[in-house]
């Protein structure tokens, strides 16, 4: 017998019961599915309150089967994984118990390929909280180590005999440790206030200073109520501007995984909460209509409006159209320059928008011909 082996402390081989949903993912699959299914058939959006009223389980597996998600391409928390990892070395058999859809939580078993047996919502019945509480504990009589992230999951660690705190929260993850002990934190950070600016594109905000053009041609910068006019559209189109990039950074998750330079979004690389966005845009834009409002009245309202409908029309389809899309862009430059004239009531000069147009219609193109290029030398074949 070999004594070094005999003298060694036997390895602990509980059960290691993985959550998925911001735990060996770092997005929510339901999301994901339902953005994508959303994306692919856009009457889920309104689908999606007659299947939740049959149950959250049902409204689970009729997303999952009309979407078509990309599991290979989800960001996985790799501190969990490489931990699932060696405890399956070890020995240890690793299973996921999750409330996702069963159908998509076998696709992300599979792509591990280290875990025994999957356990998830079945159409049925909606496997969270204590119900998955009760399938594990009845499951495994002897105990079982839970790796989780979300409040959801107190009641599992109350069932199990050992867990792991995989989310972003100080205070849950005492409120884990009181419930059963912890073998292991693997705690992430929450988003921070740059993951913010970078998912709005705070950069971008320099573009909307055309806002200000208009009152400079009419000889109005010496009025300090036209600075004030100027300065809130600019905010409130900056507003709406970042809430857009939000909705079309959600609908494009897919392709900024796939892409050589996007993958590293905070929404593509899961350093920002798909539910967090989906709560950021909707008050963004709210916001932003408030205070065109209140610097310019219906007029610039209306503006603001015409400027949140083109954007989106192009951020979900039309800047996949060749030569409507670099139009579109032009027409959205030249748009805010219609906004810095409506706020500080600047005669409306045809030949500005005349040359706004063609000048930003022109430099649309040419970026559209250096991403092109780029695309081309890392061997992608569409923008």
């Amino acid at each position: 017998m070999n004594l070094l082996a005999a003298n060694r402390p036997p390895v602990d081989c509980t059960p290691l019961i993985l959550d998925l949903d911001g735990t060996v993912l770092k997005t929510d699959l339901f999301l994901e599915s339902f953005l994508d299914a959303v994306k692919r058939q856009p009457a889920c959006l309104l689908l999606a309150a007659w299947w939740l009223l049959q149950g959250r389980a049902v409204l689970k597996r009729q997303v999952a089967e009309r979407s078509a998600l990309r599991v290979d391409l989800l960001p996985l928390n790799e501190a969990v994984v490489d931990y699932a990892a060696r405890r399956h070395a070890e020995g240890c058999p690793v299973y996921i118990a999750t409330a996702a859809d069963a159908s998509l939580a076998r696709q992300v078993a599979a792509r591990l390929g280290f875990v025994r047996d999957v356990m998830a919502s079945d159409g049925q019945r909606n496997l969270k909280a204590g119900a998955k509480a009760g399938s594990l504990a009845a499951r495994f009589p002897d105990g079982f180590c839970y790796v989780g992230d979300s409040r959801a999951d107190l009641a599992v660690w109350r069932a199990a005999s050992g867990g792991v705190f995989a989310g972003r929260s100080r205070r849950l993850e005492a409120a884990a440790g009181r419930a059963v002990p912890l073998a292991a934190s693997l705690r992430r950070q929450g988003p921070t206030l740059g993951c913010w600016l970078r998912a709005g594109r705070i950069h971008q905000w320099a573009k909307n200073a055309l806002v200000f053009v208009p009152m400079f041609l009419a000889g109005h910068a010496g009025e300090p109520s036209s600075w004030i006019a100027a300065t809130l559209g600019f905010l409130a189109i900056g507003l709406l501007s970042s809430s857009t990039y939000l909705v079309n950074d959600m609908f494009d998750l897919e392709d900024d995984r796939a892409h050589w330079s996007k993958n590293n979004r905070p929404l593509a690389s899961g350093a920002l909460p798909i539910a967090h966005a989906m709560m950021a845009a909707p008050f963004g834009i709210v916001a932003g209509a408030a205070l065109a409002w209140a610097a310019g009245g219906v007029a610039a309202l209306a503006c603001v409006m015409v400027y949140l409908i083109g954007t989106l029309a192009y951020s979900l389809s039309l800047k996949r159209l060749p030569i409507m899309d670099v139009l579109m862009i032009g027409g959205l430059f030249t748009l805010r320059l219609w906004l810095g004239a409506v706020l500080v009531q600047a005669p409306l000069k045809p030949w500005l928008f005349v040359f706004s147009a063609f000048l930003f219609t022109s430099l649309a193109l040419a970026k559209r011909v250096s991403e092109i290029h780029r695309l081309q030398a890392n061997g992608g074949e569409q923008i």
